[in-house]
């Protein structure tokens, strides 16, 4: 009986790191979902930190507890979003369409990340003015980059993807691509950006792939 307890006590300790982890991680999505909802209809700038704790239903000292300022919160999501990179890149040895993977991964990246034209503008523009979030989205523009290259060199190896433009090239003209239609989609209104994006990738592939 004694052993008995002492291996459900043993049990419950080891359990409640991983109890409290899932806790932990749920409660930060949730703040984490309650800012972009509230940064899509109202902008960045003028979403304040009172507001996410009232939309995510935790105090004040629970968001402080996460992120130490609502710029920590935005390079948050930027490393999110270099999570999926991550992800993509390890996918590439085994990756058998390149343009249907890269197609898939631009949409999937939209889904995770609610697009409004005032969350694009907010993101593009404290990029450019920021020097915390500037340089976080540097880092996860490069890393993107690499990523998205090293997929076009796995595309040419198997005969996918032109050659005799390099693959460095070919991922930096995909990134301005889409940069280039997210910021323009930024300054429309009642128009899907998937469709945008769609037609942005029908075009660089009529380019980018082999005869």
């Amino acid at each position: 009986m004694v052993m008995l307890m002492e291996e459900l006590i043993h049990q419950e300790a080891v359990q409640e790191p991983g109890r409290r982890e899932r806790r932990r991680a749920e409660t930060q999505q949730r703040i984490l979902t309650a800012a972009l909802h509230l940064f899509t209809t109202n902008g960045y700038l003028e979403t304040t930190v009172e507001q996410i704790t009232e939309a995510a239903d935790i105090g004040k000292g629970t968001f402080f507890n996460y992120f130490p300022t609502k710029d920590a919160l935005m390079v948050s999501i930027f490393e999110q979003v270099g999570e999926q990179f991550a992800q993509l890149r390890a996918s590439v040895p085994g990756t058998q369409d390149v343009r249907a993977a890269l197609t898939e991964f631009a949409h999937h990246l939209l889904r995770m990340m609610v697009r409004a034209p005032k969350i694009v503008r907010s993101f593009f523009g404290l990029a450019l003015t920021d020097p915390m979030i500037g340089e976080r989205f540097q880092a996860v523009v490069m890393q993107a980059r690499s990523t998205v290259v090293a997929m076009l060199e796995h595309g040419q190896k198997i005969g996918q993807v032109r050659t005799d433009i390099p693959a460095a090239v070919l991922g930096r003209t995909l990134q301005q691509c889409i940069f280039g239609t997210e910021i323009l989609w930024g300054f429309t209104y009642g128009e899907d950006l998937h469709e945008w994006i769609d037609v942005t990738l029908e075009i660089y592939w009529k380019g980018a792939r082999t005869a």
